[in-house]
Parts: structure tokens; sequence; C-alpha cells
């Protein structure tokens, strides 16, 4: 029997109705989720989005893009979620 898996699912909508579906699962700490996002010219970009808890007790959230399907990854943008 295969051990049970959990997968966490997210969905993010833009003010332009653009839509990003990711899914992935946790391992040592990081949340890492995958999914692919359409561009302007329709073709598809797959997106990365990892999450991290830092030694200080912030939250870092970490997109990254990849044209070429996931063969090589570039960042796009970091989020820091501050406890308060």
């Amino acid at each position: 029997m295969a051990a049970a898996r959990r997968t966490a699912l997210r969905t993010y909508i833009d003010t332009e109705g653009t839509r990003i579906f990711v899914r992935g699962t946790a391992a040592n700490g990081v949340l890492t989720m995958t999914g692919t996002a359409p561009l302007q010219s329709g073709e598809p970009m797959m997106t990365r989005v990892t999450w991290t808890r830092t030694a200080t007790g912030t939250l870092e959230q970490v997109w990254d893009v990849s044209r070429d399907d996931g063969a090589t990854w570039s960042f796009d943008q970091k989020l820091v979620y501050v406890p308060v």
C-alpha cells in the first residue's frame, strides 16, 4: 500500500483575471509549489513558488519563472512576511 501523499493546492488571480494554479509538497521545512501561467502571447510559462521560514521568524515567499519547461529558472519576486 502506498504512503499517503499530502499535496498543497493554491490559486492566484490577478487584477486582469489571469489565473495561476500551483500545487506542491513540503520537505525539509520548505513548501515548493509549481504550476503554469499564460504569458500575454498565450504561451505557457512555468511558475515556482517556495515558502521558507527564516531563523529570525519571518516567512519568505520566492517566485521563479521558467520559459523552457523547468530546465532553467529565473527569479521573479520575493515577499517577506513579518510577524506582528
